[in-house]
């Protein structure tokens, strides 16, 4: 009996065991981030500025979508009278929230417009292959929650605070959210969505990952979750299997903006690398604040670079070499990289750019600042950063992205802000830094993309020699060193 009973306790500690890991993940708590006082003040001015809630409940947009932020000649849009500001939110019977709008140009398809200007939502027929517009997201996580089933006049204000100034005023926002919990509001996905922005928008990116376990689970089936939430999570904590994921649902992934098969090496990569190194690196949460720019420009001598051996993905579109020439006060540059994303690459030989052979495709581009940066540690610089290398840095003024055509090869370059909420004018300050075996990449000083490193960095020499208007560097060349990637260079269609 002694020994039945010894093997039943063994069973139910077993038992017990397996049922913790299988439980849901907890949600991180939120904080009161404000004293009383400051709270009220910044929770009524916030309530003024929003305005009466129930003329928010009237809005028919949608809550996910793709806002139209530019409109070209004789596309389709133009024929659909499309307008900028418009938001395109279903193709057919699908949700459009980013990546390809799945138009085949084979089939007479369905859209889904809404009309800020009427505050209507209609519905157009489309035979192209695309709209001829550019886009920036849409989300409304405001009318999702006037919409949802948890309403109370207890938290209802605090709610709508919190999803309208979760990027402008985050400490706002979350104190928000802690008041509405406490008023009795359960968090849900909506909470574990606006968390997940607000952490990271705090550059606490591990933090953001916890929500995102929470969403993981159901991206793939609930509407109202945001996958590029979910995505830049991922991103700023390696976690490239799950950007992969979201990357293929839907198959929803333009190849010049998002290629999943290179998240899916680099989830290999990562793989190897935490085997070969049990100790996680040092995380270096604070690494942007103790950095400024003046401890690296002062070093730019233009003698000695290294190659970015990693894999940054095309959502930033940072994985190249930057070159600077000053003409007249303004500062004009080159961005060249792989003709598609690539896990490692090498620069070999020779190649000469000449200014007549780059147009700016955009005009917001003349007001780009970009720095290069050096690659080695200055001696001036704050030695207890505790990083390896400063790769490269460019700091541009202008929208998160821009367009730059050199030769017949047009490139839009993205860059993630703070929040999915477009903000124009504001300077972005984009950094490489190799941490052990790791590349950590800060945006505005918040980690956006935690990707793994070659073993080894070479050195090499890149010599610039100004004439003029013409540059001659080394002719760029792309080795990829998992699997071969065509380096020809193409027009786009």
């Amino acid at each position: 009996m002694r020994e039945f009973l010894r093997y039943l306790c063994i069973a139910c500690c077993c038992l017990v065991s397996a049922l913790a890991q299988a439980r849901e993940p907890e949600a991180p708590g939120f904080r009161d981030l404000l004293p009383a006082g400051e709270f009220q003040t910044r929770l009524q001015a916030a309530l003024k500025e929003i305005g009466n809630p129930g003329k928010l409940a009237d809005s028919r947009a949608p809550v996910i979508g793709l806002q139209i932020a530019e409109r070209y000649a004789g596309g389709a849009a133009e024929q659909l009278d499309i307008q900028p500001g418009d938001v395109v939110f279903r193709v057919d019977s699908e949700i459009v929230w980013g990546g390809s709008w799945k138009l085949t140009g084979k089939k007479r398809q369905k859209l889904q417009i809404y009309s800020q200007r009427e505050n209507q939502v209609r519905t157009e027929f489309v035979s192209a292959d695309r709209l001829g517009v550019d886009t920036r997201y849409f989300w409304r996580p405001e009318l999702a929650f006037l919409r949802g089933k948890q309403r109370s006049k207890g938290y209802d204000e605090a709610m709508i605070v919190a999803a309208v100034f979760r990027g402008r005023d985050p400490d706002l926002a979350e104190s928000c959210l802690a008041q509405a919990v406490k008023q009795g509001y359960a968090p849900d996905n909506l909470s574990h969505q606006l968390g997940l922005e607000i952490a990271l928008i705090h550059n606490h990116p591990e933090v953001a990952s916890q929500f995102a376990d929470l969403l993981a689970p159901q991206f793939e089936t609930d509407p109202t979750i945001h996958p590029v939430l979910i995505l830049r999570s991922a991103l700023a904590n390696g976690q490239f299997e799950l950007a992969y994921r979201v990357l293929k649902h839907q198959d929803r992934h333009q190849d010049e903006e998002l290629d999943p098969v290179s998240y899916l090496a680099a989830a290999e990569w990562q793989r190897r690398i935490v085997a070969a190194q049990p100790v996680p690196p040092k995380s270096p949460a604070s690494l942007a604040q103790e950095m400024t720019v003046d401890d690296l420009e002062s070093k730019l001598q233009g003698a000695a670079y290294h190659s970015i051996k990693t894999h940054i993905p095309a959502l930033l579109r940072g994985d190249g070499i930057l070159l600077k020439s000053q003409t007249g006060g303004d500062v004009h540059y080159a961005l060249l990289q792989s003709p598609q994303p690539c896990l490692n690459f090498d620069i070999t030989t020779h190649l000469r750019i000449r200014a007549d052979d780059l147009a700016v495709a955009s005009a917001e581009i003349n007001s780009a600042r970009v720095s290069l940066w050096a690659s080695h540690r200055p001696d001036d610089l704050n030695t207890n950063a505790g990083f390896d290398y400063i790769l490269a840095g460019i700091e541009f003024q202008s929208f998160h992205k821009f367009g730059l055509q050199f030769g017949n090869f047009s490139n839009r370059i993205w860059l993630f802000d703070s929040s999915l909420q477009e903000t124009t004018g504001s300077v972005h300050k984009v950094r490489f830094i190799r941490v052990g075996p790791q590349i950590e990449v800060f945006l505005n000083g918040h980690r956006v993309l935690l990707a793994p490193a070659a073993e080894e960095i070479k050195p090499m020499d890149i010599e610039f020699r100004v004439s003029g208007m013409t540059l001659e560097v080394p002719r760029v060349e792309f080795k990829e060193l998992i699997k071969p990637v065509s380096a020809s260079v193409t027009a786009p269609k």
